[in-house]
């Protein structure tokens, strides 16, 4: 067996293993990804809407 032959067959060997894994479409992502943004969304609007409601009432209690 010559080298040249070795090298291509350890060569195509590695390409094939370590090559990009295949795209996937929009439409192949699981619905638990989209409703964990969604959550994730949600809830931060909920915190800043639980922080600006208790920084408003601080700062009407504390004024004159």
């Amino acid at each position: 067996m010559k080298v040249s032959s070795v090298i291509g067959a350890v060569v195509g060997t590695w390409l094939v293993l370590t090559g990009p894994a295949p795209r996937r479409d929009q439409h192949e992502r699981g619905g638990s990804e989209v409703i964990a943004q969604v959550l994730l969304c949600g809830l931060a609007i909920a915190v800043v809407a639980i922080a600006a409601v208790a920084i408003k009432a601080y700062v009407r209690k504390s004024l004159p």
